[in-house]
């Protein structure tokens, strides 16, 4: 990767302290004759790549003494600054005139395909790379690489859509879970608050009963303790001592029903 950042001049040909900042894509400089559009692309062009002495030079200009500049370029290693005097010979020179542009001293005719010229200037340079050969088999290939690789992002795209809408059924399925999790809540909170006022409600009728018991069993102890005197100053009479035992027993079983009811209570 290569991307060209900012051009700084400091003296080249008529331009002096000038500054220009390119953006990502496609970047149009333009502007009328003798404005220095020639004189720019040959600056840089002579930093990216080979440059004879002779063709620097005849860029130094007469009317001062400053004469220099620099390129700011991103590359796979970060950001690098090129100045004139050293240049970085980042770009063939017969690779970089075919394929950016060609200056007005270029003296050789164009060939047919500029394609083509290119992948023979590759493999003049660096015959022995991989990417050549790939280049070349593209080259061969002609627009049926475009029509696989069309076919192959279209599979894509379709495989990618069953996909959505897969998740999209997933979603409704999630979000019908969810509402139903909130009507559970709110059901729960509301058998939550029913069964602690129903909690409540209990312990007082228990504890009321309770009492009531207490209170019921005091009286019939009290009942008792009274026929059991009353039996003691009639004991001379049978009939009355019968009658006096029989409400006892009767008294005593209600005692015992309350005890046992009492009991069953004070365990809940």
């Amino acid at each position: 990767m290569l991307r060209l950042r900012k051009v700084e001049i400091e003296g080249f040909g008529k331009f002096k302290g000038f500054e220009i900042e390119f953006r990502e894509g496609l970047n149009l400089v333009y502007g009328p004759n003798n404005a220095g559009k020639t004189t720019l692309a040959n600056f840089i062009r002579y930093l990216l790549s080979e440059a004879k002495a002779e063709e620097i030079e005849r860029y130094r200009p007469w009317y001062h003494d400053v004469f220099g500049g620099n390129l700011f370029v991103e590359t796979y290693e970060g950001e690098k600054v090129i100045n004139l005097s050293e240049k970085a010979h980042l770009i063939d020179r017969d690779l970089f005139d075919l394929s950016s542009f060609l200056s007005e001293t270029y003296d050789g005719k164009m060939e047919k395909s500029v394609d083509r010229k290119i992948i023979l200037l590759f493999r003049e340079k660096y015959s022995n790379k991989e990417l050549i050969r790939n280049i070349e088999n593209a080259l061969k290939r002609g627009p049926s690489i475009f029509v696989d690789r069309k076919k192959k992002v279209m599979d894509e795209i379709a495989e990618i859509e069953e996909k959505l809408n897969i998740w999209k059924e997933r979603k409704k399925e999630i979000l019908s879970l969810r509402r139903e999790k909130i009507i559970l809540e709110k059901r729960l909170k509301e058998l939550s608050k029913d069964y602690e006022y129903k909690r409540k409600k209990f312990e007082e009728d228990k504890k009321r009963r309770i009492e009531e018991i207490k209170k019921k069993l005091e009286e019939l102890e009290k009942e008792i303790q009274y026929l059991e005197d009353e039996r003691r100053k009639r004991s001379h009479l049978r009939k009355a001592s019968v009658e006096n035992l029989k409400e006892a027993i009767i008294l005593s079983e209600e005692i015992s029903k309350l005890s046992k009811e009492l009991n069953e209570l004070l365990k809940v």
